[in-house]
């Protein structure tokens, strides 16, 4: 899995367990889907993965 792919399993599993544990509606960004996040948040996201990647 290269890192862009981890990265968006990461958001997915993010998304669904806001959904999951979160009642109501979430913030306006966080269900947004991977294209329609701003460059920054996608980078953000990739970064997390890795350092996550990295400890498993």
């Amino acid at each position: 899995m290269n890192g862009t792919e981890g990265a968006r399993l990461f958001r997915e599993a993010w998304i669904a367990g806001v959904r999951r544990h979160f009642p109501g509606e979430p913030e306006p960004a966080e269900p947004a889907e991977w294209p329609d996040l701003p460059l920054w948040h996608r980078e953000t996201v990739a970064d997390v993965f890795e350092t996550l990647e990295k400890t498993a």
